[in-house]
């Protein structure tokens, strides 16, 4: 075993010395803008950013998000070359870029190649080459196409041959409307940057590898319980000893990638500041989105945000999405309340030691009674309001604020707490064969692996994370976990309602996670009933007494009197903070899709410039790809071969509640805003697995 580990070891060192020698030598691709004073010409060169030329307002454009090909009723002769296959685009004269690899069925999804949306624009065809890859010669030019697109939202047209004759097969693009900053709208390039911090090009080009290793599929792949109980299950302390997780997973030891690799990468690369904004929407969106992403993270789930960084997205994102966790109603202690009814509040980021030169990200973001953006409260008492000077770059920066808390409170509260401790505590006072920790098992399914991962990734000074974020180490990265930790009180989710002062409101927090919230909590009452008749039995069980115990002394808040009311309570509230409102807190696909969503390493000296970064989007997409997979098990589907009896009472009232809340929140889609499946028994996440 040990020589097995070493050798292990050894070949990741060599694989990691492999990526990053081929990043010295130019693998990331694309251009980068390089922000500079001077104008140059549309495609030649960099455009000017000065106060005067920031524009201040997003323009409408279209994107091109997935690429077909198909046959019009006679045997295409694409169908007998479909080998190495993509497509080139241009529009209006200007190269706009590639599609990914056309896959056996001839399609090629998530192109995201973005053009202006103008009338005038959307009458000139985009021309489409479809060429094959060649190893050591240039791509060869196939067959061509040229698709009107107009106003449609489909366009589709034939394919040439060289010779300008129908090849029988036709190629249909889609596209989804949506918004960028007008400067850089048209795709103008630049040369690269050549400060590319390396690290960041191989832990890309590193972990892209290991996207079939979290492939998770459905329920099929989970199993009972078959360790004994250990009360001195091994572990592993991080974090000044507040962060305790056993080293291995029951079922799923973590890839040897990443448990040697990810060390390696972080130890023999230096940690750096550098830092690459990006202002041209094609090469974030095209160049690093689709080469990082690939067809791993399809969209979120409740689909393609149309118009993502406009004003409205403001209230879909604190009212429909991850953002409401923070969102609360005003108090006496908010500066600025007399036309506002809700405030989210990221304040608390702004006492953290950043990194030289960059942004604070403390902020508040203001909404009316009807729940529509007012104003941006900056971390120093500056106000910012819409149509403003800096209105996109305060929105930018809200949206940052929001992302690296939500995510940081994911990782602490939510797998450290929630999960971890109660995966514990099955693991090391229940027997394999007890009834509790076999129908619990499957909420805790690759929970202790996630754990251990994140001490390399998300935890480390020099992991992705501690390299990504604006923070100091100690007094930043470090202090923000160490608080949330800290501050960490156990509450159900009505109280947290009551708490805010959202209880009434007619939001997504408010319905349907109450909905899913009142099913959980009975699920686990009817289970505890199946498994304990009487009481007497209950007080019987020294090893159940022993588990809870064990929470209720690392999970603050928990009641600490062992009874069945209390068990019902804190099993209740675990499974529906470990399914649902973990789903929705880690429903994050939506930055990793549109760079431009967020940028936590906005530089103090562009302030009022809205741009992208290629640091951060490294790090969100190619975290995204591993921990959002297209499929997993959820909450639909059937998990009663491994439970405690599959026969269950207590299971089956569960599958027939979920399903008549699902039915309940497609019929609240039908006239909400916007669409939210959060807390869809489709969606939610049978496990917190990631």
């Amino acid at each position: 075993m040990a020589i097995k580990t070493v050798w292990k070891a050894a070949a990741t060192l060599a694989l990691t010395l492999a990526l990053v020698q081929g990043a010295e030598n130019g693998l990331p691709g694309g251009h980068v803008v390089a922000v500079k004073k001077s104008h140059a010409p549309v495609g030649e060169g960099s455009c000017i950013v000065t106060p005067d030329t920031i524009a201040k307002k997003l323009v409408p454009i279209k994107e091109i998000d997935y690429v077909q090909i198909f046959n019009a009723g006679v045997e295409s002769p694409l169908r007998m070359r479909p080998d190495n296959l993509y497509v080139e685009f241009s529009h209006r004269g200007v190269y706009r870029g590639k599609s990914l690899p056309l896959n056996d069925l001839l399609e090629a999804s998530h192109v995201s190649l973005p053009l202006v949306a103008t009338e005038e624009a959307m009458q000139e065809p985009v021309m489409c080459k479809i060429k094959r890859y060649h190893l050591f010669f240039p791509d060869e030019t196939l067959f061509t196409a040229d698709v009107s697109l107009r106003d449609e939202e489909v366009g589709t047209s034939v394919v040439h041959d060289l010779k300008g004759r129908d090849t029988g097969a036709r190629i249909k693009l889609s596209l989804f409307a949506t918004e960028w900053v007008g400067e850089y709208a048209e795709g103008i390039r630049a040369d690269p940057p050549q400060n590319i911090d390396f690290y960041f090009v191989a832990l890309v080009k590193g972990l892209e590898q290991l996207v079939p290793i979290f492939v998770l599929g459905g329920t099929e792949s989970l199993r009972q319980p078959v360790q004994a109980a250990d009360p001195n299950l091994a572990t592993e302390v991080v974090l000044d000893g507040l962060i305790e997780y056993p080293k291995e997973d029951e079922f799923t030891p973590s890839p040897w990638q990443v448990k040697y690799g990810i060390p390696i990468l972080n130890w023999i690369l230096s940690f750096t500041d550098k830092n690459n904004p990006v202002n041209d929407r094609a090469t974030l969106r095209n160049e690093i989105r689709i080469n990082n992403l690939q067809n791993n993270v399809v969209a979120p789930h409740e689909g393609q945000w149309v118009a993502p960084l406009s004003d409205g997205s403001m209230h879909r994102l604190f009212f429909y999405n991850n953002g409401m966790l923070k969102t609360r109603k005003v108090s006496d202690k908010d500066k600025y309340g007399s036309e506002n009814e809700y405030v989210a509040d990221m304040t608390f980021l702004s006492n953290l030691s950043y990194r030289p030169n960059l942004e604070n990200l403390g902020c508040k973001v203001y909404f009316d009674n009807d729940a529509s953006i007012t104003s941006i409260e900056d971390y120093d008492g500056s106000l910012y309001r819409p149509g403003e000077e800096f209105w996109e770059w305060a929105k930018l920066k809200a949206r940052s604020a929001l992302f690296v808390n939500i995510q940081l409170m994911h990782l602490v509260t939510y797998h450290q707490i929630w999960a971890n401790v109660p995966g514990m505590a099955l693991r090391k006072f229940l027997q394999p064969s007890h009834p509790v920790r076999i129908a619990l098992t499957p909420h805790f399914f690759r929970t202790h692996q996630t754990c251990t991962q994140a001490k390399d990734l998300l935890v480390a000074p020099r992991g992705p994370l501690g390299r990504a974020l604006p923070f100091e180490y100690e007094d930043g990265h470090k202090k923000v976990l160490k608080l949330l930790m800290n501050d960490y009180r156990f509450k159900t989710w009505p109280d947290e309602l009551e708490q805010s002062g959202m209880k009434d409101v007619e939001y997504v927090g408010a319905t349907d996670a109450v909905s899913l919230h009142k099913i959980m909590v009975n699920y686990v009452s009817n289970l505890i009933d199946e498994i304990y008749p009487t009481v007497e039995l209950l007080e019987a069980d020294d090893d159940m007494r022993k588990a809870y115990i064990y929470m209720s002394e690392k999970m603050k808040g928990v009641p600490p009197e062992f009874s069945m009311g209390n068990l019902k309570l804190v099993w209740g509230e675990i499974l529906f903070r470990i399914t649902g409102v973990h789903t929705s807190i880690g429903n994050a696909a939506i930055a990793a899709l549109e760079p431009f969503f967020v940028n936590f390493r906005l530089h103090k000296s562009d302030k009022g410039i809205v741009s992208g970064n290629r640091e951060v989007i490294s790090t969100v997409s190619t975290i995204t790809s591993l921990t959002v997979p297209n499929e997993y098990p959820n909450l639909a589907k059937n998990w009663a071969h491994v439970l405690h009896d599959p026969e269950s009472k207590a299971y089956f009232q569960l599958k027939s509640d979920l399903i008549k809340h699902g039915e309940e929140i497609d019929e609240r889609n039908k006239v909400r805003r916007f669409v939210n499946r959060d807390f869809h028994p489709d969606h939610v996440t049978l496990s917190i697995f990631s």
